[in-house]
This record gives C-alpha cells, structure tokens and sequence, in this order.
C-alpha cells in the first residue's frame, strides 16, 4: 500500500469503521493484483468495463425509479387538504396517477378547480414534501442495497 493510496483512504473516510474497511478492501485487491500476466491485465480491463456498465445501467434504473410517482394515495391527499371536489374532477379528466403528481399550480386550479389560493399552495407545498421524501427513501434504499453488498464482500475476504 502506497502512502498515496492511504492519504486518500483517511480524506475520504471519517470514522475508524470506514477506516478499517477501506484499508481491508484496498489490501485485497492489491493482493489480487501481485504477479499479473498481460492476460490477467487485460482480462482485469474487461472486468472493470462490465462494472462500469453495471454502475450505469444501475444508475439509469435509479433515475427511473425517482421519476416513477409516489405511491401515496390521491384521494387522500386531496381529502386531507380540503379538496374533496377534485377528486371528481380527476376522474372526470381521466388524470393518471403519474400525470397527477407532475400538475402544477395552474392545473390545479384549471383542470381541477381548486379556486382556493390558500389550498392550492397547501396541496402544492404537501406534494413536493411527499415526493422529496418519496425520493429520499428510493436513495436511502439503494445505499442499504450497496451497503449489503459491500458487507458480504467484507465477509467473502474474511
């Protein structure tokens, strides 16, 4: 292990765990790559390109999940917040879920007939909290899937 390879293990982590796995992550894979034929280089090369593919395809499937809408029910939404009439008018104009959450305040008061200012700000202000964390736990689930997968690499060195 260089020192250069330590200085950037200690810039990027901050407590000891992160530390001590780092340092055990790096050990291996150097182990890994002791005695490499040209084969092996090459081989690795291929290697890291289907992990790249794999890092895009995963984040392409990420952006998808976050533009998916939440799974947060409209009618509620809209009882919650004093709209009981739009919940009519959605179904009248056929708005599908997906098309719900992307409406903006002039379609709430168009399409749905939502006069009230007050309740349109309101349902607005509710809506972007409910997608912010419809989001935030699309993100906190992928960091719990790369967690575990990391974890069992741990293991699988051990």
């Amino acid at each position: 292990m260089s020192g250069f390879q330590l200085r950037d293990i200690f810039v990027n982590n901050f407590n000891y765990d992160s530390i001590k796995l780092a340092i055990i992550e790096l050990v291996a894979s150097n182990t890994k790559y002791m005695n490499m034929s040209l084969n092996d280089i090459q081989l690795l090369a291929n290697e890291q390109k289907l992990k790249e593919e794999k890092e895009k395809k995963e984040e392409e499937d990420l952006k998808k999940l976050k533009e998916c809408p939440p799974s947060y029910s409209v009618e509620k939404l809209l009882k919650d917040n004093n709209a009981d009439e739009a919940i009519k008018k959605v179904k009248e104009h056929n708005i599908s879920r997906e098309d719900f959450w992307a409406l903006t305040e002039e379609n709430l008061k168009e399409l749905l007939e939502i006069k009230t200012f007050g309740t349109r700000k309101n349902l607005l202000t509710v809506m972007a909290e409910i997608k912010l964390e419809h989001e935030k736990q699309i993100e906190q689930n992928e960091k719990d899937k790369k967690i575990k997968s990391r974890d069992a690499i741990i293991e699988l060195i051990k």
